[in-house]
């Protein structure tokens, strides 16, 4: 097997739980709901923990991918180095949004909502970009790298 499918394998994961984290935000904030907002925390908590999961994971990826035409060692480090900004941006927004779980009193403040909605949203970006990384242009000929 090689060493960049366990890495393949968990890419989605923390893209999948921020979308959760962000839908789940939202509708706390449209409806003011405790539960929301809470599993909506616990989500990008969770998101932090993958990420870091899935940094890990793509240390052992470069290796299996020198031999495959079309892919250069500038965009596997380009590639690295949007993954590490995307898991150090998820450290912090799951830093973040552990404080309204310790501090209960201010979890429901739809205030304390929309800031870790529009973190969520931050996030989203984030990954966009760094999965947006790690495609080949399709313009010079050569097809898209799908790896999720």
């Amino acid at each position: 097997m090689s060493p960049a499918y366990p890495h393949l394998l968990l890419n989605c994961l923390p893209v999948d739980a921020a979308l959760a984290a962000t839908v789940l935000l939202a509708v706390a904030a449209y409806r003011r709901t405790l539960e929301g907002a809470v599993y909506g925390y616990v989500a990008l908590v969770a998101v932090a923990g993958l990420a870091i999961l899935t940094f890990v994971s793509g240390n052992f990826a470069p290796p299996a991918l020198a031999d495959v035409p079309g892919i250069s060692r500038d965009q596997i480090t380009f590639h690295q180095i949007t993954g590490l900004a995307a898991m150090i941006v998820s450290v912090l927004v799951g830093l973040l949004a552990s404080i309204p779980l310790v501090l209960t009193n201010i979890a429901a403040k739809r205030g304390v909502v929309i800031a870790d909605l529009i973190l969520a949203l931050v996030l989203d970006a984030v990954f966009v970009y760094t999965a947006a990384s790690r495609r080949r242009d399709p313009a010079h000929g050569t097809a898209a790298l799908t790896v999720s």
